[in-house]
């Protein structure tokens, strides 16, 4: 792996250390507390605390999920989703990212499930299937002025695009994009 000095004032030893490499020279490596390595493959960063190899990867660790790169705001995102076909909240598949491409939606009202609303939270569902797509909440939560568990009571047309934004915990409100 390459090693890039930073510039400081303190002694050299002291000085923080970044590193590049392959992601299996990333994973292979233990760096000490503080020290960043850049995977050139996956085009990522990792934090070193000095004991674990690899490091921890700033793009995913729950204390860093909306990393910041070049200006923007780089949001978690699926891109092949298959909606589940048993039309129930159960049955139907669970969104687990920010923006969700259903690739395969073929029957009417094949479902997917919202994550658990909290407050700030936004998810977008985008129907790219051959039909259109029920949305159930997850279990205890509502949607728009649906009851607790029920689904949408709109489905998401075909070619449709569907944010769902949620102001607090327990509640899910929806708006369509304009075409």
């Amino acid at each position: 792996m390459a090693t890039y000095s930073v510039e400081s004032n303190k002694n050299p030893k002291d000085m923080p250390k970044a590193r590049a490499g392959t992601t299996a020279q990333v994973a292979a490596h233990t760096g000490p507390d503080g020290e960043l390595t850049y995977d050139e493959t996956l085009k990522s960063l990792q934090r070193h605390d000095g004991s674990t190899a690899g490091g921890i990867d700033l793009n995913t660790d729950a204390t860093h999920t909306r990393p910041i790169i070049s200006g923007l705001t780089v949001h978690s995102v699926t891109d092949t989703i298959t909606a589940g076909t048993t039309i129930s909240q159960a049955g139907a598949t669970a969104l687990t990212t920010e923006i969700n491409n259903l690739t395969v939606v073929a029957n009417s009202a094949d479902a997917v499930r919202l994550p658990v609303a909290v407050a700030g939270a936004q998810v977008t569902v985008i129907n790219n299937g051959i039909a259109a797509a029920s949305v159930w909440p997850a279990t205890g939560d509502a949607i728009n002025s649906g009851a607790a568990n029920a689904m949408d009571v709109t489905t998401l047309a075909i070619k449709k695009v569907r944010v769902f934004t949620s102001p607090a915990a327990l509640k899910w409100y929806s708006f369509d994009l304009p075409a």
